[in-house]
């Protein structure tokens, strides 16, 4: 049951949650998709549920277990689990399903559809930096994860590189926040972050400049 694929380098590779896989293609001549010899890639998670490529490092969600699970691109598409392991997610978050990279690749935002705080009643983005090694770190902040709208399903980033909003299915709003390109901290926006959808906003996409 492939569900979703992301391109690195001249590499595709396939997310598969019937069998909690990643399968990866060859890019051959003629944008043809060839089988590489590591063509399957068992990851040991309950419930994937999205991937990012940055780089030579792929990341996975695994709502099952509540964590990233990050690898290493190699040769022939391959893929190796990083030495350091699994990484948790962070404390009162619940199913994760959208991963994001910023502008630079210095930070990787979790879009958490569930929470366990019974103080906030909606869900959140969990901000890690990207080390050096491809390793994650949380981001020091003791609003970190930060909440967002209820039930969200994907995550953009303006193209000036100043905003990230999320669609949010379950009360049809999309929440805007801005980015600390140093630290990667997120913070509300100065007019208010909450924005009001036509029905229930299950994606979104961003077109032009933000002035």
């Amino acid at each position: 049951a492939p569900s979703m694929l992301r391109v690195g380098g001249s590499c595709v590779y396939t997310l598969d949650t019937g069998d909690q896989t990643i399968f990866p293609y060859g890019i051959g001549s003629s944008g043809q998709l060839t089988v590489q010899v590591n063509s399957r890639v068992v990851t040991g998670a309950t419930n994937l549920t999205s991937m990012n490529v940055t780089g030579n490092n792929i990341y996975l969600t695994d709502a099952g277990k509540n964590q990233i699970l990050p690898y290493t691109a190699g040769a022939n598409c391959s893929l190796s689990a990083q030495a350091a392991g699994s990484v948790p997610n962070l404390a009162l978050t619940a199913n994760p399903v959208y991963t994001m990279t910023d502008s630079k690749n210095k930070f990787l935002y979790v879009l958490n559809h569930g929470t366990t705080n019974s103080n906030n009643a909606n869900s959140s983005i969990s901000a890690f930096v990207i080390q050096t090694t491809g390793t994650l770190t949380p981001i020091s902040d003791p609003q970190n994860p930060y909440p967002v709208g209820n039930g969200p399903v994907c995550m953009v980033e303006d193209p000036s590189n100043q905003y990230v909003y999320t669609s949010n299915a379950n009360d049809g709003t999309v929440t805007g926040k801005f980015i600390n390109q140093n630290t990667g901290q997120l913070s509300d926006l100065a007019r208010g972050s909450s924005f009001p959808a036509t029905g229930l906003a299950t994606c979104l996409a961003v077109s032009g400049n933000v002035d």
